[in-house]
């Protein structure tokens, strides 16, 4: 049996992993045109940045940018909810 949390002490919060689980749907998407569409959709949408390389677009790095904005929207929405 766990003890639980301590009187006084406030619960933790949840990890928000509302951006992650969007963008994991996108990526299921089964056209490539409609996995491209949304992914610059999200880029434009939460402020991050569309790669291209050789004037085509660049699946990979926009797919690293838009993980790490979901993960930092993440600690930044739980940090916000604990002060």
């Amino acid at each position: 049996m766990t003890a639980g949390r301590k009187r006084g002490q406030p619960p933790a919060m949840a990890y928000d992993y509302r951006r992650a689980i969007l963008l994991v749907q996108v990526l299921a998407l089964k056209s490539e045109l409609d996995c491209e569409l949304g992914l610059r959709t999200l880029a434009r949408s939460w402020g991050t940045i569309t790669y291209f390389q050789d004037g085509k677009f660049d699946a990979a790095e926009t797919i690293c940018a838009l993980a790490e904005a979901a993960l930092e929207h993440g600690r930044g929405e739980t940090a916000k909810c604990l002060t």
